[in-house]
This record gives structure tokens, C-alpha cells and sequence, in this order.
């Protein structure tokens, strides 16, 4: 699911019984939502930390202009099943992904839809979820409808995410 940008979301102007707005009730809980999240990824110093959304950001960013970078040229594509394409762009940046933040947080567990799920990851208390390319197959057709996809639970509770899509420079 894509996050509005700020202040597309709904909710502004709602006023609750108290006379408060909705957004800015909500605001302190996500502001100390991110501080948690960034005092987790502070305990781990190996690597290139990615500890916010701007971290994020910039590793989803790297892994569009590597798809980018294919987008551009000739790919094979290989078929997992029939209507489910995978491409070496699909798997270079899965590996620049899955590389990067297993290096920032070697405890975290860590599913991407380009390996294969041990279930290791369910022990864990936080979970990293990657789709190094959401639409492979807008990909393949030439549609530049494709994005990179990263998103971080702590406890099963999403805490950051970000969707980059590449094409268009777009960062939600």
C-alpha cells in the first residue's frame, strides 16, 4: 500500500470531540514511533546504518536507478511460474537490498520476494519485507509502472517503510 504524501492524507481539518485536530493528535505517536525505530537502528554500528526514513530513502533510491539501469537495456526473463516473470534486475537489486541491510542489522530477520522464506524470520523481532521490484511484468512489457518496495516491523508492527518508483522519481 502506497503513503500519501504529506498532507494528501485524509483526516486534515477532522476535528474530534474534543475540538482537536485528528492529524495533530496523531502526530506525537508518530514522531515517537520514528524516534524508537532510529534508536533501534542506532544500537546496530556495522555497515552503512539505515536508520530512518532518509536512509531508506537513499537505499530504495540506489536499487531504482540499478532497475534503471536495466530498464534501459535488453533483459531475459525468466518465468518462477506462468505468469510470474523475474528478471536480473529483479535479483541485482535483491542483492544490493538484502546485502545492505543484512550488513546494517545482522539479527534482523529478512523476507524478499526474491528468496526463498526459510521462516527464520519469525523469530525474530523485527522483520525487514522487500519486493526489490513491484511490477516485473510492467517492467517487461516496457510500462514504467515498477517500484522498489522496503518496509521494517518491529514486534509485527510496520514502522517504516518506503516505495520508490524509479521511472518517475518518486519517493512515497
Amino acid at each position: 500500500p502506497r503513503r500519501p504524501a504529506q498532507g494528501a492524507q485524509g483526516g486534515e481539518g477532522e476535528e474530534g470531540p474534543d475540538g482537536d485536530d485528528a492529524r495533530q493528535r496523531a502526530r506525537p505517536a508518530r514522531l515517537e514511533r520514528r524516534e524508537e525505530v532510529a534508536r533501534h537502528a542506532r544500537s546496530y554500528d556495522r555497515g552503512q546504518r539505515i536508520e530512518d526514513d532518509a536512509h531508506l530513502a537513499a537505499l530504495a533510491r540506489e536499487a531504482g536507478h540499478l532497475l534503471m539501469d536495466y530498464y534501459r537495456g535488453d533483459t531475459a526473463v525468466q518465468w518462477k511460474e506462468a505468469d510470474d516473470p523475474v528478471t536480473a534486475a529483479d535479483h541485482a537489486a535483491n542483492e544490493l537490498l538484502v546485502t545492505r541491510i543484512a550488513a546494517a542489522f545482522p539479527t534482523d530477520g529478512i523476507l524478499s520476494e526474491e528468496l526463498p522464506d526459510d521462516g527464520s524470520r519469525l523469530s525474530r523481532e523485527r522483520v525487514w519485507m522487500i519486493d526489490p521490484m513491484d511490477g516485473t511484468r510492467q517492467f517487461v512489457d516496457r510500462i514504467d509502472e515498477f517500484a522498489v518496495q522496503i518496509g521494517l516491523t518491529i514486534s509485527g508492527v510496520p514502522q517504516l517503510g518506503v516505495v520508490y518508483h524509479p521511472a518517475r522519481d518518486r519517493m512515497f
